[in-house]
């Protein structure tokens, strides 16, 4: 139980986040006191006196919910990554009432008309920038989400989504529970033919962990992933195989009905609103526009693709008789890894496993951070003894090529039982540009410890993949950015970088300032590349002659903005190292001009969203719910 005379964590944030102090029992007391200040937050907009100006409506719009984003952040990080029993339960508890808060938001009325004469005052009107798209997007998705609807109308919606919060939220917890609660022991030897020394070794591990003999597997990724591609018994990948493909779909772990009334209340939902279904709601503003399209883009995919597809089917059956005799039965789900991995070996005389004691850990993350070392000129470094919540997780720092402080970032390497599975990121602190500079988010310490500049973002990555760190934006005449709709992965993905409406390419670095390279036309001319005095003039001079044959980026092929594994192996090396930002921020004002962005708005949507268009999402990636802070999730599931 936490001490009641120490304050709770949860209402003081620090930018190391307390996670060794952050308990259960500080979940319902915080939301509740954080619930009910964003509510008068809420109201005092919605009441303003007087006229309207971009401050006093859409600047308090956009930092409306920032206390309650970021304790909530941290809960629902944790619920993912390190979640018991009490922790799930106080979860579940306040999550109706935050989900409730979030989805109100654009069907206030006050609101709703204070934003409506705020867009027809001379100032809306003459809005330009940053400041006009989070006006008109706000506008925009007000209407969407159903600020025009009637008060049954709107209080239905408002049930519709409390509701789906809570299914969705107990279809990734029923997940969780029925992935733990399998596990197969093997006793003896001659089941493990064909597995490498390293699952032998993990599977030891884990019998022992449990005060087991034996060899103990999961349907975690590194047990699954094993058993289905190197163990020779089909009887076993059989048996693994079909218990990770019901997961969710028996006894009190049973998510068939959930997915029955998910859908059943997203086709009500979508018709609420004017849609004909929940694919044309949610694809309204992005680039396929209707479920109709999409189905015609898979549709069309599916054509050019599905002779290869069987050809290849083909060639491995093919491959699996020519070891066992022509009478080899036809290939089953559990075995194409298996026979795909012997294939690999005969056809290109390549064993992954014989690379792994190459490449432990440790090695790799140094070898990644010497790497945007040498691009960019940013140093990373772990720092002991942050707080963190488990053990197995590394803190690191991230510095600039001056020792300007940039941010830092948690990785947490390892799957767990109390982890969801997949690769995602969470963003737990972000700031954002401002008139005067870069700033912190609105939190009560917001300043690294050790006299270090305050206000660097900060984010965390779970998930047994590399880490993405949320560096900080540079200072723009007009304040904006986004933490999740508006990430431009650049590189690694250690660098973010912002299009300036005059112009400018700029790497954000606060305390030091911003560093700009001119883009020149960008509109007229995307691929023009910039001199290479210009694009080089940020780095130190020592990374200048051989950064770009070291590491360069492919200068972009004419038929596509992107960087391409085609356009290498066509030789087409830029001889400047910053080709590859350059050539994704053209393609993000492209889409800026054609109107192809996701949608944006949400609390805190101008100070963190509006600048950076999205280039890419991680793999498993969790929606997000499109009035919600960033710890609300809706659905979790891939929409």
């Amino acid at each position: 139980m936490p001490d009641p005379s120490q304050p709770n964590p949860l209402l003081a944030l620090e930018f190391r986040i307390p996670f060794d102090r952050i308990r259960a029992a500080h979940v319902e007391p915080a939301a509740a006191e954080l619930l009910r200040e964003a509510r008068a937050r809420l109201d005092a907009i919605a009441a303003q006196p007087g006229e309207r100006t971009f401050e006093n409506t859409m600047r308090a719009l956009d930092h409306l919910t920032e206390p309650l984003d970021c304790a909530m952040g941290v809960v629902r990080h944790l619920e993912a990554v390190a979640t018991y029993p009490e922790l799930r339960a106080a979860f579940n508890a306040v999550e109706p009432e935050v989900s409730a808060f979030y989805s109100g938001i654009p069907l206030q009325e006050g609101l709703w008309k204070g934003i409506q004469a705020y867009a027809a005052t001379p100032e809306g009107a003459g809005l330009e920038g940053e400041r006009r798209r989070y006006l008109d997007k706000t506008v925009d998705d007000f209407r969407r989400h159903g600020a025009d609807l009637d008060a049954p109308g709107k209080k239905r919606l408002e049930e519709i989504d409390v509701e789906l919060t809570q299914l969705t939220t107990k279809f990734s917890e029923n997940v969780l529970d029925s992935t733990n609660a399998f596990d197969l022991l093997i006793a003896n030897p001659a089941d493990l033919a064909g597995l490498p020394a390293t699952a032998l070794a993990s599977a030891r591990e884990s019998a022992a962990r449990k005060g087991r003999e034996g060899w103990r597997f999961t349907l975690q990724s590194p047990d699954y992933f094993a058993v289905m591609t190197y163990l020779d018994s089909a009887a076993i990948r059989r048996q693994v195989y079909l218990a990770h493909s019901v997961r969710g779909t028996a006894g009190q772990w049973d998510n068939r009905p959930l997915v029955a009334r998910i859908l059943d209340l997203r086709r009500e939902k979508a018709r609420l609103l004017g849609f004909a279904d929940f694919a044309d709601l949610v694809l309204e503003d992005r680039m396929a526009h209707n479920g109709a399209r999409a189905m015609t883009f898979l549709e069309d995919l599916k054509a050019k693709t599905e002779r290869r597809f069987g050809e290849e089917n083909r060639e491995l059956l093919e491959f699996r008789r020519s070891l066992e005799g022509p009478d080899a039965p036809e290939l089953e789900p559990w075995d194409v890894a298996y026979y795909a991995e012997k294939q690999r070996a005969a056809l290109y005389d390549f064993d992954e496993e014989a690379l792994r004691p190459y490449f432990p850990l440790e090695r790799v993350t140094a070898g990644l951070f010497d790497l945007v070392n040498r691009l960019y000129g940013i140093r990373v470094s772990e720092e002991p003894g942050v707080p963190v919540w488990d053990l197995q997780v590394r803190y690191y720092n991230v510095h600039d090529g001056d020792g300007a402080f940039l941010g830092g970032f948690y990785a947490d390497w390892y799957p767990r039982e109390n982890k969801r599975d997949g690769g995602w990121m969470d963003a737990l602190i972000t700031g954002g540009p401002a008139a005067g500079g870069f700033q912190p988010p609105d939190l009560r310490e917001s300043h690294p410890p050790g006299g270090r500049p305050a206000g660097a973002p900060h984010a965390s990555r779970s998930g047994d993949h590399l880490p993405r760190v949320r560096p900080s934006a540079a200072p723009f005449a007009q304040p904006g950015g986004n933490p999740h709709a508006g990430r431009l992965q650049c590189g690694v993905g250690f660098r973010r970088a912002a299009l300036a409406d005059h112009g400018e390419l700029v790497l954000g670095t606060p305390g030091a300032g911003p560093v700009r390279a001119p883009l020149g036309n960008r509109r007229a001319n995307p691929r023009r590349p910039l001199p290479k005095d210009e694009a080089r003039a940020h780095l130190p001079r020592r990374q200048r002659p051989d950064a770009a044959t070291r590491y360069g980026f492919c200068r972009p092929a004419p038929a596509h903005p992107l960087f391409t594994r085609a356009g290498w192996r066509r030789g087409r090396v830029h001889a400047d190292p910053l080709a590859g930002i350059r050539a994704r921020t053209a393609a993000a004002r492209a889409r800026h001009d054609r109107g192809l962005h996701p949608p944006v708005w949400q609390p805190g949507g101008l100070r963190r969203r509006l600048l950076f268009l999205q280039m890419g999402r991680s793999p498993g990636r969790r929606r997000l719910h499109p009035f919600s802070g960033p710890w609300h999730l809706q659905p979790r599931d891939r929409d």
